[in-house]
C-alpha cells in the first residue's frame, strides 16, 4: 500500500518551484558543458595520433595530454560457442558467474525469519543510492 503524505504547504511548494528552475538550468548548463567537453576531446584525439588499441601521452608546456583508444566487442555468444565446438576449440570464449543479492528475498527473510536475518545483515552492506530528481515542465508532465 502506498504511503499517504500530508499536503505540501504553499511556502514549501514555492521553494520546490524555485529549486526546480535552478535544477533545470543546471542540467542545461551541464549538458552544454558535456557537449563542449566531447568536442574538445575529439579535437585533441585528432591531433594526437596513436593506434586504435593504444594510448599516447604528449607534454606541451605545462600540459600532459593522454589519448587512449580502445575497442569494445559485442558477441553473439551462442553462435560463437557453436562454432568453437565445431572446431574443437574454446579459446574464443570466457565464462563467468556473477553472484548478486536477491533483494526481494533478503527483505522477505527480514519479515519471515528475523533471527536468520540478523545473521545475514553481518554479511550485507546496505548503502543509500544516489537520490534521483526529475523535473518536467509544462506539457512534459
Amino acid at each position: 500500500m502506498a504511503k499517504v503524505y500530508p499536503e505540501i504547504p504553499e511556502e514549501t511548494q514555492k521553494k520546490i518551484k524555485e529549486l526546480s528552475l535552478l535544477l533545470s538550468g543546471a542540467k542545461t548548463v551541464e549538458g552544454r558543458a558535456k557537449e563542449n567537453r566531447i568536442e574538445v576531446e575529439e579535437a585533441l584525439a585528432l591531433l594526437i595520433e596513436c593506434d586504435e588499441e593504444a594510448q599516447r601521452s604528449v607534454v606541451v608546456g605545462d600540459y600532459k595530454v593522454t589519448v587512449k583508444r580502445g575497442l569494445s566487442y559485442k558477441v553473439d555468444a551462442v553462435s560463437i560457442r557453436k562454432l568453437c565446438l565445431e572446431h574443437s576449440t574454446n579459446v574464443l570464449l570466457k565464462s563467468s558467474v556473477t553472484w548478486s543479492l536477491d533483494v526481494a528475498g533478503y527483505k522477505s527473510v527480514k519479515k519471515d525469519d528475523p533471527e536468520f536475518f540478523a545473521f545475514l545483515t553481518q554479511h550485507v552492506e546496505v548503502k543509500p543510492k544516489k537520490t534521483a530528481v526529475t523535473v518536467k515542465f509544462g506539457e512534459e508532465k
